[in-house]
């Protein structure tokens, strides 16, 4: 893996996905890298079909407001203290977390994902999918993935 100077991580807020944060905010100390730190949302999650359009708006806008502000207080948290580097949050609504996180870094000219994983085996897997082997797979930017403790 190469120097990086744009780092890109990703969270929901997980234990699995503060190691990954943690491990982003060192690299970024380490290399004066700015990151990109990001939440997925998928707004169908949380707006049934049959809502009208002017609902569903306002209630993913607050969504993503209260999300807005919970990454900010997970920036303060994990990334003090990284000298020069900047932190850019931002909450990304689309359908599938790994498209958005590819894309955002695509767009970005980020240079390296750091993205956790669940660790999640078997049915589970295969019923919930795996973000970070996606990633892994349509990344065009080295990706670092962190594991997380099994959650049994």
């Amino acid at each position: 893996m190469s120097r990086p100077s744009r780092i890109l991580t990703c969270t929901d807020f997980s234990d699995a996905s503060l190691g990954a944060l943690r491990r982003a905010a060192a690299l970024a100390r380490n290399t004066g890298a700015d990151v990109h730190l990001v939440h997925v949302i998928n707004p169908s999650t949380f707006i049934p079909p049959q809502a009208f359009v002017q609902f569903a708006d306002d209630t993913i806008m607050e969504i993503t407001k209260s999300l807005e502000a919970k990454l900010g207080q997970t920036r303060d948290d994990v990334f003090a203290g990284l000298g020069t580097a900047r932190v850019t949050c931002a909450v990304l609504s689309h359908p599938s977390a790994a498209s958005a996180i590819t894309e955002y870094a695509e767009e970005h000219g980020v240079d390296t994902i750091v993205v956790g994983s669940h660790g999640r085996t078997g049915l589970d897997r295969w019923l919930i999918g795996s973000v970070a082997e996606k990633v892994v797979r349509h990344a065009k930017c080295d990706v670092l993935v962190v594991r997380g403790r099994h959650e049994g």
